[in-house]
């Protein structure tokens, strides 16, 4: 299975919002113990999105939204998160992604020298 990745948008807002309220995500979030609100999450993606030292990709299969990749910049650390779709977990997806997530931040990087 070949994906793409791509930046997050505005229409991602309703997926990532069901990716976010995933159980097995809030049990492994070092941010959140509890579901977020649609409300709670539209303002936080919104900024999130907007976020020049945040980052935020969509992982695609064909038309289909497979997952997500963050990188969250906190005093200069990066951290990494990863959420896969649950109808496309087991195929072995976070390798994949995050290697192309990290691929192209290097081409980022060099081209901005």
């Amino acid at each position: 299975m070949s994906i793409t990745i791509r930046k997050a948008k505005i229409k991602d807002l309703e997926k990532t919002y069901k990716w976010t309220n995933y159980k097995d995500v809030i049990k492994n979030s070092i941010e959140r113990t509890k579901k977020v609100s649609l409300h709670e999450h539209t303002q936080w993606f919104n900024k999130y999105i907007e976020s020049k030292k945040n980052s935020m990709f969509i992982a695609c299969y064909k038309n289909d939204q497979v997952g997500m990749v963050r990188i969250d910049n906190i005093k200069n650390e990066l951290f990494v998160g990863i959420v896969i779709d649950k109808k496309h977990r087991n195929k072995k997806l976070s390798v994949q992604m995050f290697n192309k997530v990290i691929n192209r931040q290097k081409k980022k990087i060099k081209n901005l020298k």
